[in-house]
C-alpha cells in the first residue's frame, strides 16, 4: 500500500470511505492499516477494537489536515529528510538517549520502538510530525507582524526579571585530582609559562580550563561561588571540592537590566508562539472541522459535521 493510499486517497465505490476532509476521502482500507499500526505499536497494552479505531481514524483526519494547511501555505518536509530524522531518532531511541529533536517526537515512540511497524509507517509518521511543527512555526513567524508594541511593553513591565542578565566572568583554572599537581600548575602560571600549556598538561575537568562568560549558576558548587567571590588577576588557590583546584577570574561583565528595545524580539516572539498555540490553533481546527465529516458508525475527535451515509 503506498502512503498516498495509506494517507486517506479515495477508494473506489462510496461504500469504501469513511470520513472525507473537503474534497478528500478516507478510506476504510486505509483506516483497517492504521488500527492494525495502532494495535502493533500498543502490543499488550492496546485498547479495545472500538476505541483503537476511533484513534486511527483521529490520526488520518489530522492527516489530512496538516496535509492540506501545507498545502496552502506551501510548507514541506521531504521524505529524505524525514528518513535522516527517522535515523537520528531510531538511534537515541534504541541508546536511551531521551534528547527530543522536535516538539511531539516523544510521542512517536511507541511506533518507532516496534517491529511489529513497518520503516514506510514510520517514515510517514516522522514526516507529518515534521510537517506539522513547521506549520506551527509558520503560524507563530505570521503573528509576529501583528503583535502590537502596547502588548509588547505591558509584557516587559509584568516580566522584567525574565529580562535580567546575570554577572559574567571569563575565568581560567585547573582542576585537578591531586593536590601536589595543581601547586606546580600555579608555580608555573606564576612563572609566566602560557596557560594552554600548563592546563593541556595539569586539568583533568571539563569544569577547568579557560571559561568565557561563564555564569553564576545555582551556587550549589563550591568553585562556582568561589569563582564569583574572587577579586580580579589573583591567582586562587589551591582549593578543593571534589578536585582541586586554582583558578584567576579574567575579567567581569556585572549583570543588567535589558532595555525594552533590547527585549522586544524576544517578547515579539514569545507571544507569536503563545497565540499560535492558543487563538491560530483554534481557528485552525474550527476551519478544518467544518469541513470533516464521518460516515455513520465511524467518529472520531475531527468529526466536525454530521455523519453522512457513504
Amino acid at each position: 500500500m503506498t502512503l498516498a493510499v495509506i494517507a486517506g486517497g479515495g477508494c473506489a465505490g462510496g461504500d469504501a470511505v469513511v470520513a472525507s476532509v473537503g474534497r478528500q476521502s478516507i478510506s476504510k482500507a486505509s483506516l483497517d492499516h492504521w488500527t492494525a499500526v495502532e494495535l502493533a505499536a500498543d502490543g499488550e497494552n492496546a485498547p479495545g477494537a472500538a476505541e483503537l479505531r476511533n484513534e486511527a481514524l483521529g490520526l488520518l483526519i489530522s492527516w489530512e489536515w496538516t496535509l492540506g494547511e501545507a498545502r496552502k501555505l506551501g510548507v514541506r518536509v521531504g521524505t529524505s529528510e524525514a528518513g535522516k530524522q527517522l535515523a537520528l531518532s531510531k538511534t537515541d531511541l534504541l541508546s536511551g538517549v531521551s534528547y527530543e529533536w522536535f516538539d511531539g517526537e516523544s510521542k512517536l515512540g511507541k511506533y518507532l520502538m516496534s517491529t511489529r511497524v513497518t520503516t514506510p509507517d514510520q517514515l510517514w509518521l516522522v514526516r507529518l510530525a515534521m510537517l506539522s511543527l513547521r506549520l506551527a512555526q509558520s503560524r507563530a513567524v505570521a503573528e509576529q507582524s501583528v503583535i502590537g508594541r502596547a502588548r509588547i511593553g505591558a509584557y516587559y513591565q509584568r516580566n522584567k526579571h525574565l529580562f535580567y542578565v546575570g554577572e559574567r566572568r571569563d575565568i581560567r583554572a585547573i582542576m585537578n585530582k591531586s593536590r601536589a599537581q595543581v601547586i606546580e600548575a600555579k608555580r608555573q602560571l606564576q612563572a609566566g609559562v602560557r596557560f594552554q600549556a600548563v592546563a593541556e598538561r595539569f586539568n583533568q575537568s571539563i569544569e577547568g580550563g579557560l571559561r568565557l562568560g561563564r555564569a553564576r549558576g545555582d551556587g550549589t558548587k563550591r568553585y562556582e561561588k568561589d569563582y564569583f567571590a574572587a577579586p580580579l588577576h589573583v591567582l586562587v588557590g589551591p582549593l578543593k571540592e571534589i578536585l582541586y583546584y586554582v583558578f584567576e577570574v579574567m575579567s567581569v561583565r556585572p549583570g543588567h537590566q535589558k532595555t525594552l528595545a533590547e527585549a522586544e524580539p524576544a517578547i515579539r516572539q514569545r507571544l507569536a508562539v503563545q497565540d499560535a498555540s492558543t487563538a491560530l490553533l483554534k481557528a485552525y481546527e474550527h476551519r478544518w472541522r467544518a469541513i470533516t465529516s464521518c460516515r455513520a458508525g465511524y467518529t472520531a475527535p475531527g468529526c466536525g459535521q454530521a455523519p453522512t451515509a457513504g
